[in-house]
């Protein structure tokens, strides 16, 4: 039974959960430097041998992560017992695996001076206690978990010698491949971590993102992107692409919660890392390099794909990008010089055609331009008289109501207007009324209509100047303008 506090190896299957852990060191590897300023150490500790196997349930793999080599414990090798405080269990590939935390501690005691069970009187009485090397804020051992130390290392003796033979035959581990690359240095079939720029982006039916993506470093396994200025344009595909060109823009497919995320955080220009990127063929009828970022089978809601933030990765990239848009300026500019150099003639006879040629494309532009010139003007006319608009106006429609009256067709306009608030002089009496009209006498009441017409006429001699030529207030002619009825615009 483990000492008060601590968890059997083989009880330790709660994922997240905190646990005590005492154990036989049974396989250790070299200490390393992680991607990021902690250094790790690897090592596998047991603490049952009743089935004199080393592994399976009863061993668990730990991972110590330190600020610097030299704040580890001493550990000279197989054999040693360790002591682990507060490790915090996580789930890796179907196994469980206990993992440094900043609350965690561990003590480490050597096999060499860890007695035999029949001379632990001393460390039972506290006369004496075992050896051992820690961390700091680790806390010393109690006597219950010095006897633990000895009573493990007893289990362990019969097969301690094969598992030091194993240790001491083994070929030294090979130093983790490092997964950050360039573009320019990428393989089909294996795994990176890449930092690019978003240059495009497509979302497919399916579910999946598709980025382009470049570091401005170029890769032959790529496609190549063909300027317009090439002669070889006419074969393009993507007719719609503006760059970069060459073989500089890898396309990466991103697939479940990878590119859920992309969907909603990433936009063309960004700057990226993809971690984990699996490189592979394209189906395409000429193979091209591209990359896959699939979600992780155990860790469903990882995201692989993150954003750059400010530092030296960005800077570096953000270099390559000025450094390659100069070079693709200098080199526009001398394909130009060169192109104009080349077509330059050099007879005389040449030169005057060359001239003439000129002008000419001169003349054909700028009669281009005019026709089509006079083509809009000639559609912007036809839309306003379409729409009812005079184009001989010069601002918009204004209507003065007070400049128009009703029609008076019997009656002359008035000298002088009436004062405010009183009758006109001009009263109903002196207005003839219009005879009623039956169907037996039509013919007799539009005769009659017509003399009596005609002798208001005669009565007021001003009405017949308003007939032929009434002048309104505004001075317009409305005998050859005849009022009309107005409509405000909406």
């Amino acid at each position: 039974m483990p000492p008060k506090g601590f968890t059997a190896i083989k009880d330790a299957t709660v994922n997240k959960s905190v646990v005590s852990l005492i154990g036989v060191i049974v396989s250790i590897q070299p200490l390393r430097k992680t991607k990021g300023t902690d250094w790790v150490l690897e090592m596998t500790i047991q603490d049952d041998f009743t089935t004199g196997v080393i592994g399976m349930e009863s061993s668990i793999k730990c991972r110590l992560f330190r600020p610097g080599p030299d704040k580890f414990p001493k550990i000279n090798g197989v054999g040693d017992v360790a002591l682990l405080r507060n490790l915090e269990l996580s789930e890796w590939s179907l196994r469980m695996d206990a993992v440094w935390k900043k609350a965690s501690g561990i003590l480490v005691f050597p096999a060499s001076g860890i007695p035999d069970p029949a001379f632990s009187e001393p460390i039972q009485s506290r006369a004496q206690k075992l050896p051992y090397s820690c961390v700091n804020a680790t806390g010393d051992p109690t006597v219950e978990e010095q006897m633990e130390a000895i009573q493990l290392k007893q289990a362990a003796s019969s097969l301690l010698p094969e598992v030091q033979h194993i240790a001491a035959t083994a070929p030294p581990p090979t130093a983790p491949r490092d997964r950050r690359s360039l573009i320019k240095d990428l393989d089909f079939s294996l795994f990176y971590d890449v930092r690019a720029e978003v240059v495009n982006m497509y979302y497919k039916d399916i579910g999946t993102v598709e980025l382009k993506v470049t570091d401005y470093t170029t890769n032959e396994n790529l496609y190549l992107y063909v300027d317009k200025e090439d002669e070889l344009y006419s074969y393009q595909q993507d007719t719609s692409w503006k760059g970069p060109y060459g073989k500089l823009t890898m396309n990466v497919i991103l697939y479940e919660s990878n590119a859920a995320w992309a969907r909603d955080n990433v936009a063309v220009g960004d700057f990226i890392i993809l971690k984990n990127m699996r490189t592979k063929a394209s189906k395409s009828i000429i193979p091209v390099l591209e990359g896959v970022l699939h979600q992780d089978r155990y860790r469903p809601h990882q995201v692989d794909i993150r954003k750059l933030f400010p530092g030296p990765d960005l800077r570096e990239l953000q270099a390559r990008k000025q450094q390659h848009e100069k070079e693709c300026e200098k080199n526009r500019a001398k394909k130009s010089a060169l192109d104009n150099l080349q077509n330059e003639p050099k007879k005389s006879s040449a030169k005057a055609s060359a001239s003439k040629k000129a002008e000419k494309r001169a003349r054909q532009r700028a009669q281009k331009e005019q026709e089509q010139k006079e083509i809009a003007e000639q559609a912007e006319k036809w839309d306003a008289e379409r729409n009812g608009v005079n184009q001989n106006s010069k601002h918009p429609p204004y209507v003065d109501y007070t400049l128009y009256s009703l029609p008076q067709s019997a009656h002359p306009i008035p000298t002088s207007s009436p004062p405010p608030f009183q009758k006109s002089s001009t009263t109903r009496a002196s207005i003839p009324k219009r005879p009623t009209t039956t169907p037996s006498s039509s013919h007799s009441s539009t005769s009659d209509t017509k003399a009596a017409s005609e002798s208001s006429t005669s009565s007021h001699p001003s009405s017949r100047t308003s007939r032929t030529a009434r002048a309104t207030p505004s001075g317009i002619n409305e005998r050859a303008n005849p009022p009309c009825q107005i409509i405000a615009p909406s």
